[in-house]
């Protein structure tokens, strides 16, 4: 790619930043560059301080502000990134050490740690997630000082009049006109504004004794998600596993259930959401407290660093997007990670929307898929090792 980007004072260009060579999975976007272009403008990093930014979706805003700081020998600094993506933190640390810039004054934090330090400057890139927004104002508030300056920036048409009544409730918020599709909105904070943390929702799971716990950041948190439900009808029964994986776990529903319905020595929840990971755990604390001890909650990559022939069973209700990018990227990992870590004749269940041919792809990947049963939307498939 021939297009370089003026950053801070062309302190770095993000053509240097690894990315997918799908240009929809580019590691930044326009939001990114307005943001630090403002940063630039306005000069407020020219005292250094404490920065936190929020949802920084593979480190581009770290690793240019860490780079502009490398430019002008300025050590008096630290960043915070916080946000509820693990993969978005190896991102960003795979993209610091990939430009050869240090990351000792970077510090990672997950969207449910408290931080103690107050800060400076925050940069927010705008969640599609409401909920989750309201969390991270909150947040946003309990760090901040009279003297901290805060930016946020997301697609113009993401920042809609409700989106702005949010920062308002904040501090005064004054949006910017719009380049390249994005806005950015400078936010007054208001030392005594009063915004509260969103309440966990935890609601029945339907012809069961069980409720579901969920987080903010959570996908289907008000509802059961119709994929999961149809996948509910045909999750073994009576069967006994030494070690099951609940890929891409979600609330932990197909883990629940799983649990209850089997023996199971091993269950491994695994999810790139750190609100997902809690959710499970809290829902299977909830309703089944006796089965925690056999449960492990990981926060991965798919199954990055999993050894190989383990596992008797991987059930999975792959995702089709990476934030606004429609790709099977990630079902493709987390079919072939399956097949890498389940022992010969372990079985990786699936349900999918029947437009993407997940079973082209197993059948590929496996030499084998049976539907065990479809809908007008969802199929569900079973791949034996």
């Amino acid at each position: 790619m021939n297009r370089y980007v003026e950053l801070i004072d062309q302190a770095l260009t993000l053509e240097r930043f690894p990315f997918s060579q799908d240009p929809n999975l580019q590691a930044w976007d326009a939001a990114d560059e307005y943001l630090l272009n403002q940063l630039r403008e306005r000069g407020w990093l020219q005292q250094g301080g404490t920065i936190h930014i929020y949802n920084d979706t593979f480190g581009a805003l770290t690793a240019a502000l860490v780079s502009w700081f490398a430019e002008q020998n300025c050590s008096d600094y630290n960043i915070i990134n916080r946000g509820d993506s693990f993969l978005s933190h190896q991102g960003c640390r795979n993209n610091l050490q990939d430009n050869r810039l240090a990351d000792d004054r970077v510090v990672y934090v997950d969207s449910l740690q408290d931080v103690a330090e107050a800060a400076d400057l925050v940069l927010l890139k705008v969640p599609k997630n409401h909920t989750l927004l309201q969390q991270q104002l909150a947040q946003v508030k309990a760090t901040a000082t009279e003297h901290t300056k805060m930016l946020a920036a997301a697609k113009a048409k993401a920042l809609t009049r409700n989106v702005i009544d949010m920062f308002n409730q904040l501090g005064a918020a004054n949006p910017s006109l719009a380049w390249k599709k994005c806005r950015v909105v400078d936010c007054q904070i208001e030392p005594t504004a009063d915004l509260q943390v969103p309440d966990l929702n935890v609601w029945p799971l339907e012809n069961t004794e069980y409720n579901l716990v969920n987080h903010a950041n959570v996908f289907a948190r008000q509802y059961l998600d119709i994929g999961a439900r149809f996948f509910l009808q045909y999750l073994p029964k009576e069967q006994q596993y030494h070690e099951v994986i609940d890929l891409g776990c979600g609330n932990g529903v197909l883990s629940l259930m799983l649990l209850a319905q089997n023996k199971i020595d091993k269950l491994i929840a695994i999810d790139e959401s750190y609100m997902a990971l809690a959710s499970t755990e809290q829902t299977i604390k909830e309703n089944l407290p006796s089965q925690l001890v056999h449960c492990q909650f990981q926060a991965n990559n798919c199954l990055d660093g999993f050894e190989g022939a383990r596992s008797d069973l991987v059930v999975c209700n792959p995702p089709f997007h990476q934030n606004n990018a429609i790709t099977d990227d990630i079902a493709w990992q987390m079919f072939r990670d399956a097949k890498r870590v389940l022992k010969r004749g372990g079985k990786l269940m699936i349900v999918g929307n029947q437009h993407l041919a997940y079973h082209i792809k197993l059948q590929r990947l496996f030499g084998n898929c049976e539907t065990l049963a479809s809908n007008k939307k969802f199929v569900i498939l079973e791949a034996v090792k």
